[in-house]
């Protein structure tokens, strides 16, 4: 203490900028270190879209709706079964097969959806068998629960449910429609329907 008190102002000072270089350089190698972070994260940690809502998370789950595996978010998950997490290689996989190509004209694809007014046909259908939820739940092998959200209209039901549901009932709940493809100017993908964007869908 006594050998600093007695330095002149000059010496003082060199030190004093020289403990502002040291930290300088240890801010810098810090921020470098942590960009270097973010770009590793970006690049190993992709962001994935949930094929039914078309959000993007960093985590999704292979899940099992109707049968058919899907990619979901957690909270579309709870629609189905769980079976495994998505990798992270898949994602990247995903994203590399994306090529370059020039514009491209609109192309037209033919989707099925479902009728907006299906919850009073499916009910009304039902009462004309005289059956109750419970009893149409167990012979098309549904739970009933998920037979009561169809009619009250809180959910839809996919189109393989619906069809099971247009044989029975003898009633009609899935029609075709003719719609347009985006296309990109450079990536030339087609921006895709996710199955959240076909249940949304209603005739004009």
């Amino acid at each position: 203490m006594k050998y600093i008190v007695g330095l002149s102002p000059t010496i003082l000072f060199i030190f004093y900028l020289d403990f502002l270089n040291r930290a300088l350089f240890l801010l810098l190698l810090y921020c470098a270190f942590f960009e270097k972070y973010l770009l590793l994260s970006v690049t190993f940690y992709p962001k994935m879209q949930c094929e039914m809502c078309g959000s993007e998370k960093a985590e999704l789950y292979k899940t099992k709706v109707e049968g058919v595996v899907l990619n979901l978010c957690k909270d579309c998950s709870s629609f189905g079964e769980v079976v495994a997490p998505v990798s992270k290689n898949e994602a990247k996989a995903k994203r590399a097969e994306k090529p370059a190509a020039e514009e491209l004209e609109p192309e037209k694809e033919v989707i099925y959806l479902i009728d907006s007014d299906y919850a009073s046909k499916i009910r009304s259908a039902r009462e004309r068998k005289g059956l109750k939820q419970e009893e149409l739940a167990k012979r098309l092998a549904l739970k009933e629960s998920l037979l009561h959200s169809f009619e009250s209209g809180r959910h839809e039901p996919s189109i393989s449910i619906a069809k099971k549901l247009e044989s029975f009932l003898g009633i009609s709940l899935v029609r075709q429609e003719e719609v347009e493809i985006k296309q990109g100017k450079k990536q030339g993908q087609r921006e895709e329907l996710t199955l959240g964007d076909v249940i949304k869908v209603r005739k004009k």
